[in-house]
């Protein structure tokens, strides 16, 4: 026998049944899904106010968070890494902390829910004014005002004025999507685990088109308390991608007013800010450059 000609048989006959078993491929692609559905459990609810309920029973029962946080942010300005700490109390108290990779305090964030401070360290500058969405975007990285961030970062969304809601079982994530639609016809998208009620997922849309999505994932407990530790903020027309990492996490825990009322360092001027939809008292101005909140902030998570 000469050698190699067994194997140089047996690589023929591969060959030849090669566009056989890729037909039979292809035959059982298109006969079974890429994947499965998943069916609804049984006792899920249908109506929307229902799951609402649901949902606003977990809020309820979340009062404040305080943890650290690795903040990434991608924006206009570019792109931004700081370490923070983060207090957060109902209905719109919160404190930003921003430290160098040395845990030097960099940077200061103080709301009560209706006015807040901030300032940076080394500057003679330090700003206050209204709690509006503006102002507190304009130092947080956050987009959203004050009550709605407070809820966020317990793992809620904002519900837009509805004019008529659905609700309906999807099969490709296995959760409920809730959906709402104003007068105006904004489209808001919700999707909420059946059973801990968590919110995965919600988009807004407007005139068919993504003005916010929030992700929310990496669910851990604390507390007795089911909290995602990771939040996705993306907001296309104003170009920010935004992740939150929540670390040393405490739910529930007593926090007085001081942290959320923090007066301007001695020795500063102090700058009211007017928010955009008010009409400015004389006290108050716009600066023509705000301060960069992740200054000196940049480092790797």
């Amino acid at each position: 026998m000469v050698p190699g000609t067994t194997k140089a048989r047996h690589r023929r006959r591969v060959f030849a049944l090669r566009p056989s078993l890729l037909l039979a491929s292809t035959l059982l692609l298109v006969a079974c899904p890429q994947s499965a559905s998943i069916i609804a459990p049984e006792g899920r609810l249908h109506e929307p106010a229902a799951l609402e309920r649901m949902m606003a029973e977990v809020n309820q029962r979340r009062l404040s968070v305080s943890a650290e946080a690795r903040v990434s942010y991608y924006g206009e300005e570019g792109a931004r890494k700081a370490k923070s700490v983060i207090l957060a109390k109902r209905p719109a108290a919160l404190h930003f902390s921003v430290y160098s990779p040395t845990d030097d305090m960099l940077a200061v964030l103080a709301s009560d829910g209706e006015r807040f401070t901030f300032f940076e360290r080394g500057q003679s500058t330090c700003y206050g004014g209204k709690s509006c969405a503006e102002n507190i975007g304009r130092f947080s990285f956050f987009p959203l005002e004050g009550a709605e961030l407070v809820n966020a970062l317990m793992g809620g969304v904002p519900f837009i004025s509805a004019a008529t809601s659905t609700l309906e079982w999807d099969t490709n994530v296995g959760a409920y999507l809730l959906e709402r639609t104003s007068g105006a016809g904004r489209i808001q998208r919700i999707w909420v685990a059946h059973g801990t009620w968590l919110v995965q997922r919600m988009e807004l849309l407007t005139g068919g088109k993504l003005e916010l999505s929030i992700v929310f994932k990496d669910v851990a407990m604390v507390s007795g308390e089911a909290l995602a530790h990771t939040l996705d903020m993306k907001m296309p027309g104003r170009d920010i991608d935004l992740r939150v990492r929540l670390r040393e996490v405490e739910l529930n825990t007593t926090l007085d007013d001081t942290p959320f009322r923090i007066p301007c360092p001695d020795g500063s001027s102090e700058q009211r800010l007017m928010c955009y939809a008010g009409e400015p008292t004389p006290q108050d101005s716009k600066p023509e450059t705000g301060p960069d909140p992740g200054k000196d902030a940049d480092h790797g998570s």
